[in-house]
């Protein structure tokens, strides 16, 4: 469950993403100063008596940090106002200074002399300063932290506070209920259970705080049972294998932004939970104390802009405490990849199409949600310009609605990008909106076109992302220039929201050519016993003109907690491509016994590590969730990549390819067992692969006014009874190029020289049947150093 502070508002409060002016500190060195910029980036990590935090700060890997640190990244330590917090600054960077790698970042590892005051307590609730004159870092520090519950219970007259966690801002607060009602002791009662559908608690609930188990339903389920049966609180407590407390969180189907739910809940450890069922069930007395604690931000950056950053939950849910620091390092990797990004997108020679803006959707109020999602018009320039252009890439962000991540949502779902095939069917005006408003049905438009995936991410737990990702698996459809119209969407019944800003960034890298074709290939279904039944080969004409081929796949595993291996999503499966060379004789296409393979494995799937690994790449660091874990082909606040492989070597123009595909696991055919106990879950779901392939094609720009054949939309292939053999010509002639090729390997395409199928090498040797002249093309004039030459069948 994603883990969420409920934050509170400082005025005037500093803003994520505001600019910070360089500042001073003084730290056990001396005078440092903090100017964040291209060659600097900061993550300062602040201490505190909360339990987490402790561990983080004496039982974490420095080393680990250290090797996960970037070479402009630096590092600053530094203590809120408390007992033993000075001391536990200089007992962190005497360990660091002990660790092996520190000589490598010393000069980038900081130790603040004085701990921040915060200038406020829970019990003001609260109303905080940062101090006069003190830097909009300081400001961040107080005014982004968070009031967390104080639980202290009484056993037989002794008292002891226990470590616990609020609700996600779903449930009224503790502070809300202190301020109205005042601090209260209550009597614990235990439900003996999860309190889902057909549960009854053991005992009576009216007027007590109910202790509750985690799983099976959501919290929404629990705490709704307790309200109804009398409760005037609910303590939830952790399962087993959770790895620590979390905070309790609130998803789609339930109805969190409308709860009508008027009791607070906090959670504590399993450890904790089962010590007070003990105590509870040998008759011992038991009251806990409702109260609350004030607690500073833990995190803060600053980027390579300059701009404050807040960064998230650390260590993830179920994450390793021991790595602590390096995920906190993380944030610091992701500074680089977004440097990257910008300056990528900025580089010279890049032509940039705006798709969505995110003014746009705060004119109209009109953000990603759920529903049919939203969609923008792209407007390309002329053909002529688009023909200087090979390549597009996509820069899709995903922010949170206030800008802050208490605005983000949840879960972890997948949001796509269809271009459509046909624009003119779709609304030119308004330039973007939700799909299916203004009308668009009643006026004869249709969506029904929009089905070409351009893009594919996943939605972070509670933090926004940014990425880049190849497109140009659409550049064949916007390759004329004009409007395009593109539809981006999450799941229908989602009710997370926001706010996108989108560009299409075009470029030139003179390697592929002239985008022609874009060709479905093959879609993903239900990973079963079925599946590759269900993918026979298809055959493509490959046009004269094609100079490149290549494949560009999105390729997702989903499904998890219903067979033994836990598939599709935290099970490695391999997905592998064939192309064969096929040629029609007499209306029957042969193929080529010489079948090339292309195989792309998913191999981070259940890795434990898999996606915090992937940081550096666009994955969303320290998200409020299990987001560490390696998923098949993709992460949580992660960008799916398509797989682009060239297949040029593996296709003759003015012949047929024929292209197949299967999905395996463990090298061959998948065929589900049924999971038992622990290793099943109630709310798993069957395996499945999503998928989508493209074959996209390039012409020669030496070559773009021969008359040659036009790309088709593949079809189906049925094998013939008898194979074409392939065989080496005599005299190898290559397919058309700038320059002749006469490197003594075999070409099929353009023959001459040649009067019988024998001749050629293509049929058996005793076949004297005269090849048929299908046509005679002139190519001496677009192609240097040919001359007219004969195109054959056979």
């Amino acid at each position: 469950q994603p883990k969420r502070m409920v934050k509170f508002s400082l005025d005037p409060e500093p803003r994520p993403y505001a600019v910070v002016p360089p500042f001073d500190i003084k730290t056990t060195r001396g005078a440092h100063r903090v100017a964040a910029g291209k060659d600097a980036s900061y993550v300062f990590v602040i201490y505190s008596k909360d339990e987490s935090m402790q561990k983080l700060w004496y039982n974490s890997s420095a080393t680990a940090m250290f090797r996960a640190m970037p070479p402009k990244s630096h590092m600053v330590f530094a203590a809120t106002d408390g007992k033993g917090s000075e001391g536990a600054v200089n007992a962190l960077r005497t360990r660091m200074e002990n660790a092996r790698g520190f000589a490598e970042v010393r000069d980038r590892l900081h130790f603040v002399e004085k701990p921040i005051t915060l200038h406020c307590t829970a019990q003001e609730f609260p109303k905080c300063s940062a101090g006069q004159g003190q830097s909009v870092f300081h400001q961040a520090v107080v005014s982004w932290g968070s009031i967390e519950p104080s639980l202290d219970v009484t056993i037989d007259g002794v008292v002891e506070e226990l470590d616990a966690s609020g609700a996600t801002g779903w449930l009224p607060s503790i502070t809300d209920v202190i301020k109205n009602k005042g601090i209260q002791s209550l009597e614990l009662a235990e439900w003996g259970g999860k309190a889902c559908a057909g549960e009854e608690p053991s005992e009576g609930m009216h007027g007590k705080i109910a202790m509750i188990e985690r799983g099976t339903c959501g919290f929404y389920t629990k705490v709704a049972a307790a309200m109804k049966r009398g409760a005037v609180a609910v303590l939830v407590t952790d399962s087993r294998d959770s790895g620590g407390s979390s905070s309790m969180g609130c998803g789609a189907p339930d109805p969190c932004d409308t709860s009508d739910l008027t009791i607070p809940a906090a959670m504590i450890s399993y450890e904790q939970g089962q010590k007070l069922s003990r105590q509870h069930k040998m008759g011992k007395a038991i009251t806990i104390k409702l109260d609350a604690r004030y607690e500073g931000e833990h995190f803060v950056g600053i980027d390579h802009h300059g701009k404050l950053r807040e960064i998230g939950q650390v260590p993830p849910s179920n994450g390793d405490e021991s790595l602590s620091l390096a995920f906190v390092a993380l944030e610091a990797q992701y500074y680089e990849y977004e440097k990257d990004v910008d300056e990528k997108a900025a580089a010279p020679g890049i032509l940039e199409i705006m798709l969505l803006h995110g003014a746009d959707q705060d004119e109209s109020d009109t953000y990603l949600a759920g529903g049919r999602g939203i969609y923008g018009n792209a407007l390309f320039p002329s053909e002529a310009v688009m023909a200087k252009y090979d390549t597009m890439q996509l820069l899709m962000q995903l922010e949170c609605k206030c800008g802050m991540d208490k605005c983000c949502g949840e879960w972890d779902y997948v949001v796509h990008l269809h271009a459509c095939s046909e624009p003119g069917m779709t609304p030119a005006h308004p330039a973007m909106g939700a799909v299916g408003a203004h009308g668009v049905e009643t006026q004869g438009f249709s969506y029904k076109s929009c089905n070409i995936e351009v893009g594919r991410w996943v939605t972070a737990y509670g933090r926004p992302g940014k990425w880049l990702t190849d497109a140009s698996s659409a550049m064949p459809l916007v390759r004329k220039g004009g409007r395009q119209h593109f539809v981006l969407s999450q799941p229908a019944w989602s009710q997370q929201k926001y706010r996108v800003v989108s560009k299409l960034l075009l470029s030139n890298t003179g390697k592929r050519g002239i985008p022609v074709a874009s060709l479905p290939l093959f879609s993903g279904g239900t990973f079963d016993k079925n599946y590759n039944k269900n993918h026979g080969a298809m055959e493509v004409d490959i046009p004269y003109r094609t100079m490149r081929a290549e494949i560009h796949s999105f390729i997702t595993g989903h499904g998890w907690g219903t067979d033994s291996d836990n598939c599709a999503e935290f099970c490695e499966t391999q997905h592998r491509f064939s192309v064969r060379v096929g040629m029609d004789v007499d209306g029957e296409t042969f193929a080529s016994n010489d079948e090339q393979l292309y195989e792309h494995s998913l191999t981070e799937a259940g890795s434990e590590l898999g996606c915090a690994a992937q940081v550096q790449n666009g994955v969303t660091p320290n998200q409020y969730g299990t987001w560490n874990f390696g998923r098949a082909g993709w992460c949580p606040g992660g960008a799916v990549a398509p797989w682009i492989v060239d297949v040029t070597k593996s296709m003759r123009p003015g012949m047929k390819a024929i292209i197949g595909y299967v999905g395996l696991f463990n090298s061959t055919g998948y065929s589900p067992k049924p999971c038992h106990g622990d290793a099943c879950a109630p709310n798993g779901f069957a395996p499945e692969i999503k998928m989508m392939s493209r074959l996209v094609l390039y012409e020669h720009p030496y070559t773009k006014d021969l008359d040659g054949s036009s790309a088709t939309e593949p079809k189906s292939w049925a094998s013939p009874s008898i194979p074409l053999e392939r065989k080496t010509v005599a005299h190898p002639v290559a397919a058309p190029r700038a320059t002749p090729v006469d490197d003594g390997q075999e070409h099929w395409g353009w023959l001459g020289g040649v009067e019988t199928a024998a001749d050629a090498g293509l049929w058996p040797q005793d076949d004297d049947t005269p090849l048929e002249m299908l046509q005679v093309e002139s190519l001496h004039r677009t192609v240097p150093g040919y001359s007219s030459r004969q195109v054959w069948k056979g």
